[in-house]
């Protein structure tokens, strides 16, 4: 899981500045050929998670991540 975590984060965080963590979100969905409607709870989810821990930046997100997303 660690090393899927990192390979999405440096994917992202490589990305055209310009482009936001949901744009990058909805163009890999696309890619894999999900659902719209996955498509679009997973960037509900995204956008709880961000409001929830108060990030900004899209670097932000992936300091620590595996930290954020382990919830003990």
């Amino acid at each position: 899981m660690n090393q899927r975590i990192n390979i999405f984060a440096n994917h992202l965080l490589s990305s055209a500045k310009s482009s936001t963590l949901l744009d990058d979100v909805r163009r890999i969905v696309r890619l894999k050929h999900y659902s719209l409607h996955t498509e679009r709870l997973y960037c509900e989810w995204i956008k709880q998670f961000v409001k929830f821990h108060r990030l900004g930046e899209k670097a932000v997100l992936f300091e620590d991540a595996e930290a954020k997303i382990e919830c003990r």
